[in-house]
């Protein structure tokens, strides 16, 4: 993944998926790897897990097991076992959740699909996948709680985005905190 600097005599076309441009220079090759994708996807399962828990809603073991397990995965310490282990039990913790109260569930859910997204973050996707879960569980909290969810997923967007912009150029890394719920 780089950096590129488009065309400077044409304009940009920019469209909902894609920037098109006649001729890109490409400038800063950025920090994306399998690795990186992981731990970011882990980042933004634990920071769900964390909003859950400032709601008052203790989110299930297992995800956050699982989010460890992809963490250590991605620095080569723990096994391809542990994590399909991690990865069932993840589904067994998203069936659980589908069987919850309407909002609640719709909170739980958000947070095992983090998890999952970060359980199965050897691909790019999987890191978008948990950065739109967050914005997804920060809604459905603000939701159920009567704020302004927009406002929720927009700032959960936002500290989603940051995040990912530290690991791009292999930042230093804050600590971890909930998306929404604080």
């Amino acid at each position: 993944m780089w950096l590129a600097e488009s065309c400077p005599d044409h304009a940009l076309v920019e469209q909902v998926d894609k920037v098109v441009s006649c001729r890109v220079r490409l400038t800063v090759r950025l920090n994306w790897d399998a690795r990186v994708a992981r731990l970011f996807a882990a980042d933004m399962g634990e920071s769900v897990l964390l909003g859950e828990r400032a709601f008052g809603r203790e989110p299930d073991d297992r995800a956050w097991a699982a989010v460890d397990v992809a963490r250590r995965y991605a620095n080569g310490d723990a096994t391809r076992g542990e994590l399909a282990a991690a990865g069932a039990a993840v589904r067994d913790a998203r069936a659980a959740a589908r069987a919850a109260e309407a909002a609640a569930w719709a909170a739980a859910r958000a947070a095992a699909w983090g998890a999952w997204a970060a359980w199965g973050a050897g691909a790019a996707w999987a890191a978008e996948d948990a950065a739109w879960a967050a914005g997804d569980a920060a809604w459905a909290a603000s939701w159920a709680a009567g704020d302004d969810a927009g406002a929720a997923e927009d700032a959960a967007w936002a500290a989603s985005y940051k995040r990912l912009c530290l690991y791009l150029t292999d930042s230093p890394l804050p600590p971890v905190t909930a998306l929404y719920g604080t």
